[in-house]
C-alpha cells in the first residue's frame, strides 16, 4: 500500500507530520500547515512497509541523528513492533490514522 507522508524538514531533521491516502489531502494539510506555522513541508510518497489491513493505525519510524540531535525518517510500517525495531534504541515511532493527523501518538524507544 502506498502512502503520502507530510514531512517537516525543520532544523535537518525529517519528521513526519501527517500521513495521507492521496497525495491532494496530503497538499492541503501542508499548505494549512504552512499558513498557521511558516514552515513549509514536503510530501513524500511513501510504500508501507508489512501486511497493512485498513482501518489499521499506521506508524512513522524515526531513527535518532545524534550529531544533528534530531530524529529522521526511515520509514512507514504497518506494525508497531517492526516500527520500533527500525526507528533503533534512541528513536522513536509516531502512531497515525490515515488521515487523521491530530490522530497520532509520539513513543520514545529509550
Amino acid at each position: 500500500m502506498e502512502v503520502y507522508v507530510v514531512v517537516n524538514t525543520i532544523m535537518s531533521g525529517r519528521e513526519a507530520m501527517g500521513v495521507f491516502s492521496t497525495p491532494e489531502k496530503a497538499r492541503k494539510y501542508a499548505d494549512r500547515f504552512a499558513s498557521r506555522t511558516g514552515y513549509v513541508c514536503q510530501i513524500e510518497k511513501s510504500f508501507v512497509r508489512g501486511y497493512y489491513e485498513p482501518p489499521r493505525h499506521l506508524f512513522a519510524a524515526h531513527t535518532y541523528d545524534r550529531g544533528e540531535d534530531v530524529h529522521v525518517l526511515e520509514g512507514m510500517y504497518a506494525e508497531w513492533s517492526q516500527a520500533r525495531r527500525a526507528a533503533g534504541r534512541e528513536g522513536e515511532t509516531i502512531e497515525f490514522s490515515i488521515d487523521s493527523p491530530e490522530e497520532k501518538h509520539i513513543s520514545m524507544n529509550e
